[in-house]
């Protein structure tokens, strides 16, 4: 929908020839009031208005580009939103998907236990390896497939309870129609045909019928589904309840598929998703008995010049057991490895594998570290580590030795880069945050960094998410905060910790540091590679709040900014601590085009209530919702245009 808002400006042009377009971040007319000082500003990641007259008839909400439609164009007051919308997109000439139709046709999908596959944007190919064997029912994690420009399958057969009917060729032909029947079923207008959709029919096999152009998608198949698109063009679809198969319909399939002359079986969409059978792959004749022990010393000892003892053992064990016909008595087998160890001249290996376990834990080690640490003779560690080198288990660097890291390379993605499933505090309409983010916030001394983040945990607390708070200062009266906010026991963890920097993560949570305190500075990449090892091993969140100098910056500001997906500084408007913001100085996946603002703010006192100015702004006017969204992004200079008595 963003197309759409981005109008915004271009849209009021059109009906008041007198508006000008703000410089920059710049306050503008309202197009309401019409103010000549220019009371408006325009939020950048959303695209709505504000007005700061107190006498403007929006009271302070102006609203986006639809809400506009109404005032300028009274004709079409009567419109619902969507009709709006609607109407927006083809006097823009944008390709538009009202977002109420993807929640219904998501909404439809949930509530029929569809189990769907995320698919390479503007394609039909799943993108994730071993699709088949995975599941994914969650509409939150299906908008987020739709959010990053992904197009969605519909996994057929027993698993989603569908057999679907592919009929490629458009119109469907007259007899093919007979045999569907006059009732409606789900139903998907393809590029060139039609999908319709039946409950599951076990007996129906995933093939296609070559002659009639009809593919049949059942267990292991998928469909492209609406929203998607293909070829840029959109799927169709009529969410009528899916019905039974008619019996004429599936006699005739079963009959056609009884004969196998016309049918080609249906690939699956990827090689690697193939399942083989261990059983099938054994070799006749190449280890048969009476050549089986010559071959597997020839193969081992060839795989023992790359691989350690214990692989080639592994690997031997597998050919053993599938393609080997007798296979070898385990004796013989180990007889065989007990022979292949030849290869390797040196006789204590348990040794060089108590020295690797040591320079991997210290990460790097002399000979004589080496020595001291296990207590063994010179000769003995000497050889253990020209074996471990000649191995390719360590390389050494002038006197010291390092344990090589081999690399665990994926192909997998799917489930390594998710999107947070809770709003983040403040920091939502700016930006995206995915698990193992790390977020730095910045504030000067006695800024309240304790208020802030009692704040944001109140915030997660409401989400339902649990928060581990790590305080460093025992004498904190974060706990004062908590209770005002209205919290209890229970629903978050704390810990008071001098070295925040050295402690373990706990999997999968939102942890936040209350405050960090480097003994050098120098060392702040240090620290944050740590941060983000950390969020590599365990995922979750962690957000760091950190001091900043006196001007207002960060200390060491090249190597902080590295590592998050977020940093902020948080500053006050001026001594009372009422009004302030969040200043963005680093996006790394953000919303919209852009990358720095303010998330201005106001301090409740009483209540030691952070709220952002629409918050307040609702709250002043009696609203009985929230807002619809956390937060809203503003200028420093719109911020600043705010009177003190707006506030108060």
């Amino acid at each position: 929908m963003v197309n759409i808002l981005e109008r915004l400006i271009e849209y009021i042009k059109e009906h008041n020839k007198s508006f000008k377009a703000p410089k920059g971040n710049n306050p503008c007319m309202c197009p309401i009031c019409e103010h000549p000082d220019g009371t408006a500003i325009i939020l950048p990641t959303v695209y709505k208005m504000l007005c700061q007259n107190p006498a403007c008839k929006s009271g302070g909400n102006v609203g986006d580009i639809a809400d506009l439609v109404k005032h300028y164009e009274p004709e079409k007051s009567h419109f619902t939103r969507p009709e709006i919308i609607d109407y927006l997109a083809k006097k823009y000439n944008i390709d538009f998907i009202e977002q109420n139709t993807t929640d219904i046709i998501l909404d439809y999908y949930e509530s029929h236990n569809f189990d769907l596959v995320p698919v390479g944007s503007n394609q039909k190919i799943p993108i994730e390896k071993g699709w088949p064997t995975k599941n994914h029912k969650n509409k939150s994690e299906w908008k987020d497939w739709l959010g990053d420009n992904l197009n969605i399958g519909i996994k057929t057969g027993k698993v989603s309870g569908v057999t679907v009917i592919d009929i490629d060729q458009f119109p469907t032909p007259p007899e093919i129609l007979a045999l569907l029947g006059e009732q409606q079923t789900l139903y998907q207008r393809t590029t060139n045909g039609s999908h319709y959709f039946f409950q599951y029919e076990a007996d129906l096999p995933k093939t296609r019928i070559v002659d009639l152009k009809i593919d049949i998608e059942n267990d292991g198949g998928q469909v492209i589904a609406p929203p998607s698109k293909v070829d840029d063009k959109e799927r169709k679809i009529e969410l009528y309840e899916i019905q039974k198969m008619p019996d004429e319909l599936k006699k005739f399939l079963l009959e056609q598929t009884a004969d196998k002359s016309h049918l080609r079986p249906l690939p699956p969409a990827r090689p690697d998703d193939v399942k083989f059978n261990l059983d099938d792959l054994k070799f006749d004749g190449m280890l048969s008995e009476g050549n089986r022990h010559h071959n597997f010393m020839k193969f081992g000892g060839l795989l023992r010049k790359k691989m350690p003892l214990s692989q080639v053992s592994y690997t031997l064990n597998m050919i053993n057991t599938y393609l080997t016909e007798p296979p070898l008595t385990p004796v013989e087998l180990q007889n065989v490895i007990s022979s292949i160890d030849k290869y390797v001249n040196f006789d204590e290996k348990e040794l060089a594998y108590q020295v690797l376990d040591y320079i991997d834990k210290v990460e790097e080690a002399t000979a004589r570290d080496v020595r001291e640490a296990l207590e063994y003779k010179k000769d003995q560690i000497d050889t253990a580590l020209a074996f471990l080198s000649k191995e390719g288990y360590v390389v050494r660097k002038r006197r010291f030795f390092k344990a090589i890291k081999k690399m665990q390379w994926r192909e997998e993605f799917m489930d390594s880069d998710l999107k947070i499933k809770y709003k983040m505090p403040y920091f939502n309409d700016a930006a995206i945050f995915r698990e193992g983010d790390l977020i730095i916030i910045g504030a000067k001394t006695g800024v309240g960094k304790s208020h802030i983040a009692v704040n944001i945990m109140k915030r997660l607390i409401d989400q339902g998410i649990k928060p581990k708070y790590v305080n460093l200062e025992s004498a904190n009266r974060f706990l004062a905060i908590a209770k005002s906010l209205g919290l209890k026991e229970g629903d978050f963890d704390w810990v008071v910790n001098f070295s925040p920097e050295t402690m373990e993560l706990d999997d999968n949570s939102f942890t936040i540091i209350d405050w960090l305190l480097p003994n050098d500075y120098a060392e702040t990449d240090k620290i944050y590679k740590y941060f983000a090892e950390q969020l590599g091993k365990h995922k979750g969140i962690l957000m760091v709040f950190v001091q900043l100098k006196a001007t207002g910056e960060f200390f060491a500001p090249n190597q902080i900014e590295m590592f998050p997906s977020l940093a902020a500084k948080f500053m006050y408007d001026d001594d009372t601590g009422e009004t302030g913001g969040f200043h963005l100085t680093k996006i790394r996946e953000g919303k919209g085009k852009e990358r720095f603002g303010v998330i201005p703010t106001v301090y409740n006192w009483s209540g030691k209530e952070l709220l952002t100015v629409p918050e307040h702004e609702a709250k002043k006017q009696g609203a009985k919702a929230k807002p619809k969204t956390e937060s809203s992004l503003e200028t420093i200079e719109a911020n600043k245009e705010v009177s003190k008595e707006d506030f108060m």
